[in-house]
């Protein structure tokens, strides 16, 4: 993998050659394989990784929902990865160095929106896709704790987060 990095000197941008990253090049192949699998009449199953235990935690004081996983950053990072792309989010950019996914709501809750006759009126679904959120990957040693974010970095307080972290959950087997 071959890659290039902005370097600002003088005023000037230049672009020059940036060092290998393995890791980007797997997550990168990782989302290269569910996007192909997505596109087929027939795909094959989503690439599997192996169980891992992970449960969600609600703070009660600050009301700010945590999935708690027992894996390591690297792990944890590529099994996020793959559970955003399979749960129907939209990864609109991330930083591996400070854990975080930017993400859109795209389809990840249409499916569960059960629209009335008010709803079928008015055009309603299940939010709006294009809602913007961080997942903050973060690294705690041997375990990684997710949280949703806002895109300014304050933690979401809403019964979204915890939606959020429920799908990516369930998308991780």
């Amino acid at each position: 993998q071959l890659g290039l990095q902005r370097v600002v000197t003088g005023g000037k941008t230049e672009w020059q050659p940036r060092v290998s990253d393995p890791m980007l090049e797997a997550d990168m192949l990782d989302q290269l394989l569910v996007f192909l699998q997505a596109e087929g009449n027939d795909p094959a199953p989503a690439k599997q990784l192996p169980a891992v235990k992970s449960k969600i935690s609600t703070d009660s004081t600050t009301s700010v929902s945590t999935l708690n996983i027992n894996e390591d950053f690297d792990h944890a990072w590529r099994r996020i990865g793959l559970a955003l792309g399979q749960g129907g989010f939209v990864i609109v950019d991330r930083n591996r160095s400070k854990g975080i996914y930017l993400i859109r709501m795209g389809t990840a809750f249409k499916d569960e929106a059960k629209p009335g006759l008010v709803s079928r009126l008015l055009g309603s679904d299940a939010g709006d896709p294009n809602a913007r959120y961080r997942i903050h990957v973060d690294d705690r040693g041997d375990d990684s704790a997710v949280i949703v974010e806002h895109p300014g970095g304050a933690p979401v307080h809403t019964n979204i987060g915890e939606r959020i972290l429920s799908r990516l959950k369930e998308k991780m087997g």
